[in-house]
């Protein structure tokens, strides 16, 4: 794992943190809607957070084994909950 923390990473860095093969890396960012910036070319540039996503969704299909529409119901809790969780930090 790489200790520097970088503002993006790219989709072959993603795939070595997450240990998830690219393909399905692109299959959660599109399915669950993440927000992934592109460049001019097309190449994905993920954010920590989005890693922290995917390792989420990673969690909730893999370890929890929920179905694919039941993760993204979890899913769309658990993100809800971080951001109310961010706001009352700042508060």
């Amino acid at each position: 794992m790489e200790d520097i923390v970088r503002e993006y990473y790219t989709m072959a860095q993603a795939v070595k943190l997450c240990c998830l093969p690219g393909h399905t890396i692109r299959f959660y960012c599109d399915e669950f809607n993440l927000k992934i910036k592109t460049g001019r070319n097309g190449d994905r540039h993920l954010t920590f957070a989005n890693i922290e996503e995917i390792r989420e969704i990673k969690y909730l299909l893999k370890v929890r084994q929920f179905t694919l529409e039941g993760a993204k119901k979890e899913f769309k809790n658990w993100t809800f909950a971080y951001e109310i969780e961010n706001v009352l930090r700042v508060l």
